[in-house]
Order: structure tokens, then sequence, then C-alpha cells
């Protein structure tokens, strides 16, 4: 029972292909694209809200599936309402991704099950990822040995975009998409609207799916008009 709220909330869509990269997260992105042959054992990657975190590791997952390799998921965003046996018997897949998993610290129950679990994949040689948008310094725990499993193996920040990555990063988006958007546009919705992956694919569906419904090109005035109540 617990499986099926699991497999609903892997996006197939996210891949590396269509992940902006900037050189502050190369590292790491070439980390998670070697699922053929993987150069980790546990990985905590960390972020604020909208950075792409959650892009970045189901990209991980689709593209293991596609080398034939067990992995699972695991978004506590969602699913930590359904208790600490959302991780019982994970122990059959290659590797185990959990996301937002500060969502569950402060309850000793789910931080018994997250330290049995990164110990008993520790031993079994199976990958691990762990995401959260704390600090790795910042986090506290209730179980004080916690924290320091959490500190295993290696760890990074996926980082937000500068001025300077906005507006190249709205541009390519637009291209993914297959359509080109105006400097005027950019110039729009970089003033507006929030400057992370999120929201700017949250901006670009919107007024994709706008211009298409009314037949328009999308230009700063119709970019204003759409979005004046538009919200990410």
């Amino acid at each position: 029972m617990n499986q099926i709220p699991l497999n609903l909330n892997l996006q197939t869509h996210y891949s590396f292909d269509n992940f902006y990269l900037t050189d502050a997260n190369r590292e790491l992105f070439e980390l998670l694209k070697q699922v053929e042959a993987p150069r980790f054992n546990q990985l905590l990657v960390w972020g604020a809200h909208g950075a792409g975190k959650s892009h970045l590791l189901q990209a991980f997952c689709n593209r293991s599936y596609v080398h034939q390799k067990r992995v699972f998921y695991v978004p506590l965003k969602t699913l930590a309402a359904y208790g600490s046996k959302v991780l019982v018997g994970m122990e059959h897949f290659d590797a185990l991704v959990i996301d937002d998993f500060e969502r569950i610290l402060g309850d000793i129950t789910w931080e018994e099950t997250l330290y049995g679990l990164i110990n008993e994949r520790y031993y079994r040689k199976q990958q691990l990822i762990l995401c959260t948008t704390q600090a790795p310094n910042t986090l506290i725990c209730e179980l004080d040995d916690l924290v320091q499993r959490l500190k295993w193996g290696v760890t990074y920040e996926v980082e937000h975009l500068t001025p300077q990555d906005l507006p190249l990063a709205l541009k390519w988006l637009s291209l993914q998409r297959g359509f080109e958007l105006a400097d005027s546009v950019v110039d729009y919705i970089t003033k507006h609207y929030a400057d992370n992956m999120s929201c700017l694919n949250a901006v670009l569906e919107y007024l994709d799916r706008r211009s298409l419904k009314e037949g328009k090109k999308i230009t700063r005035s119709f970019a204003q008009q759409v979005l004046q109540d538009f919200k990410c």
C-alpha cells in the first residue's frame, strides 16, 4: 500500500538534459550522472527551496531506471504523513533517494528508523542520497548519533542562479519548451519573479499554456497581461 504514493511522486520528465547547468553545480551534476559506475555510497545534497535539488534527484532516478538499476524516490514532503514504515523493506533497491528529510527531524520514531536505514545501507554498500533545504551544520536531531550519520559520505550544495545566470537560464529553458523569449520578456520576468529554477519553470509553463490557448505570441505586453495575478 505504501508503494502506490511513492511511485506516483517520481516525475519522469525530469532529466539531466533539461536541467540548466551552471559551473557552481557541475561537479554534483557529473557525479549523479554516473549511474553506470557509481562513485559514492552516501551523498547529502542541500540547498534553498527552488534551487533544483529535486530535479537533479529525479533525473538520477530516471537515468538509473534506463540502466536497469533498482532505485526508489521517497519525497518526505508528501509522504511523511504515512509514518516511518515507508522506509521499511528498502534493502532490495540499489539506490534510495530521500528528499526533504528535514520534515521528519524532531520525531524520534522517524529518526531511529532513518538512523537504522543509514547503517544498513552503509554495511550493505548500497547507495543512499539524502536531500534537505538545511545546511548540514544547522541540522538539529533528537537522536544525537543521527547528526553524525547524516554527514557520512560526501556533501554538496545545489547553488541558486546568480543574477548573471538568470536571463541565460530563462532563454535556455524557453528553448527547451520550443519557443524563444525576447529580451523584453526576460527583463519583465526577472524583475517580478523569484530567481530560482522552480519559479522560472512555473512561469514559463504558464506562459506557454496561455499562449497556446489564446493563439498569441509571448510578448512583453502579453506576459504583463497574463502574469498579473500569477504567483509562484
